[in-house]
């Protein structure tokens, strides 16, 4: 039966005129949801169990009530030559939630000691408040960072398909941007492209598709390599004459594109040790090499010196290890657990050669150590402290292992080193994310490298009981990697010699066990 409506029932329900409360905690804003602002964390997030991010802080807008009216002239500014440059503003609440959360928390993960800082600091982040791709790019990657964080099963109820779908939306508009700088030419195309490309590197690596992150990184070293070979820079005088052998290094004038170089070539030797390949795409960037080492007698002034000097150490190793490798030699490292078994005597030369320069810096660490005792260290220094020690035990490990590979001491004590490294982050409750990070790889190479059963399943215990990703490395997949490895030896399906070192490589060596057996 139809229902006569009065003039009065057919009036329009409207909200009241007042203006809507923008005031809300960003986790609200990025849920849609009203906030009771509740400081320092609302009530809703405390209900839902969630992460409140806070609030933004807003300038204050002075009524222009009593002002007298009065007209300004605005000078003439061109429009900029290209639609993907210029001053933009984030007005959309998600977005601004997004580039918040990637500056403040993913930041947080993405900066490690001295590698990573001057590329988010001085580049990424600014560049997004005026470049278009990049803006999209660091908005995906808040999105992708804040996936990340739920894929935590203990904080399942936070996975939400609006953050996901924003997140690969902004990616493949970054793309599109991207895709318009290039063919357009402007100058700034190649910093720009490079940037969006260690940022869509990290993406990848928070969204697990692992080998999408490796195809960007080739292409970033193949855009480098061209572009400095169009400048046609020469090459650094920076770099020492070491043992009689010199090295090709090469740099850029410009800083900014030192300063991606450096982020591509970390990246480049971390996805080298996750496929088990010594040799990665030639990138014409290394790191600046301490000329000395100094007085083994004396302690470092400072740890961002020891820092620093380990790669002294690399640079003294690779370069001899390097000097007379053939191809030859590269297919048949491929195919054994670990990389020095196939070279032995490329290895042995090196060895012999860095472990002199091993001696002097550990006894420097070890003076400065001494030096310090008593000292009360704060956390960043704490932790820069055991990372120096973790390469300790690692350079000690690899310069003393043998045919039988590292033994169970050396294992241990590397072991207990990454243990100190993770109480001191204990604090942290979520999954981290680390640019690189040298945890995984280290627990990686006492799962392969150590031949003891008992040390073994400790190192895969380790890694069951964190929620961490370095790069193309995780924490649970690498577990469960080494737990069938394990089984494989357990059983005596194949014997530690037969296995190929790098997790692909291990991966696909053991599917095609299972298959067979």
């Amino acid at each position: 039966m139809m229902t006569v409506q009065t003039e009065k029932q057919r009036v329009k329900r409207t909200r009241a005129r007042t203006c809507r409360v923008r005031t809300g905690c960003l986790t609200c804003k990025i849920r849609h949801l009203k906030c009771d602002e509740s400081k320092p964390e609302c009530k809703r997030c405390i209900k839902d169990q969630r992460k409140c991010d806070g609030y933004s802080k807003h300038v204050p807008i002075r009524s222009n009530h009593n002002r007298p009216w009065s007209v300004t002239v605005l000078p003439h500014k061109p429009e900029p030559s290209s639609p993907c440059f210029g001053d933009m503003m984030l007005v959309d609440r998600t977005d601004n939630a997004l580039h918040h959360h990637a500056r403040v928390y993913a930041a947080h993960d993405l900066i490690s000691f001295d590698t990573g800082r001057g590329f988010w600091q001085q580049l990424a982040f600014p560049l997004s408040h005026i470049v278009k791709p990049v803006r999209h790019a660091i908005i995906a990657l808040g999105g992708a960072h804040r996936c990340f964080w739920a894929s935590n099963p203990a904080e399942g109820a936070l996975v939400h398909a609006d953050v996901k779908n924003e997140a690969i939306q902004k990616y493949n508009e970054a793309i599109q941007c991207i895709q318009l700088v290039m063919t357009g030419g402007f100058e700034e195309s190649t910093q720009t492209t490079l940037t969006c490309c260690v940022i869509f590197i990290c993406i990848e690596n928070l969204l697990g598709r692992f080998s999408h992150a490796v195809c960007h990184l080739h292409a970033a070293i193949r855009l480098l390599n061209c572009h400095r070979q169009k400048l046609q820079h020469p090459p650094s005088s920076k770099i020492p004459d070491i043992y009689g052998l010199k090295r090709g290094h090469s740099t850029y004038d410009d800083d900014m594109h030192d300063i991606i170089s450096e982020m591509i070539y970390w990246l480049s030797q971390n996805v080298a040790l996750y496929t088990g390949d010594l040799y990665v795409p030639e990138l014409d960037w290394h790191p600046c090499i301490p000329s000395i080492l100094g007085d083994e007698t004396l302690p470092f002034s400072s740890l961002q010196e020891a820092r620093e000097s380990l790669s002294y150490l690399d640079f003294v190793y690779e370069a001899n290890f390097n000097s007379d490798t053939t191809s030859a030699d590269i297919q048949r490292q491929r195919s054994c657990p670990l990389p020095l078994k196939a070279l032995s005597h490329h290895y042995t030369n090196a060895a012999n050669l860095t472990q002199a320069a091993y001696n002097v810096w550990s006894s420097r660490l070890d003076l400065f150590k001494r030096s310090m005792s008593g000292v009360q260290l704060g956390p960043h220094e704490q932790q820069s402290l055991a990372w120096c020690e973790l390469q300790q035990a690692l350079w000690r490990a690899f310069l003393n292992c043998s045919d039988g590979g590292y033994t169970k001491e050396n294992s241990c004590h590397i072991l207990e080193r990454v243990e100190d490294i993770l109480q001191i982050e204990s604090a942290q409750t979520r999954p981290v994310f680390k640019f690189d990070g040298d945890l995984l790889s280290s627990v990686g190479f006492v799962c392969t490298a150590c031949r003891d059963g008992d040390v073994r399943n400790l190192a895969i215990s380790l890694l069951r009981s964190i929620r961490r990703r370095e790069g193309v490395f995780d924490s649970q997949e690498m577990a469960g990697l080494f737990s069938r490895m394990a089984s494989v030896l357990d059983g005596k399906v194949a014997t530690w010699e037969a296995l190929p070192w790098g997790a692909t490589r291990l991966s696909l060596e053991l599917s095609r066990l299972s298959d067979t057996s």
